[in-house]
């Protein structure tokens, strides 16, 4: 869970980026609309950040079992 947790945070960050990028590619006349070619496929960061996000755990979570030490 806590590795879905860190990687949900960076495709997240990673997500940003390219829409940052998108964004100012759009400004600038020079580019034509189109970002730098390269890098991740926004989609699939989507994607995989939706199945991070769709994960049901199953089981039990037992909070102070055993009670003692021995």
């Amino acid at each position: 869970i806590h590795a879905g947790i860190v990687r949900e945070k960076e495709l997240i960050q990673q997500i940003e980026d390219i829409e940052t990028a998108l964004a100012a590619a759009a400004a600038d006349p020079k580019s034509k609309g189109k970002p730098a070619k390269g890098g991740p496929d926004p989609e699939k960061l989507k994607a995989e950040l939706e199945d991070i996000r769709n994960f049901k755990p199953v089981g039990w979570i037992l909070v102070d079992f055993p009670r003692t030490l021995s």
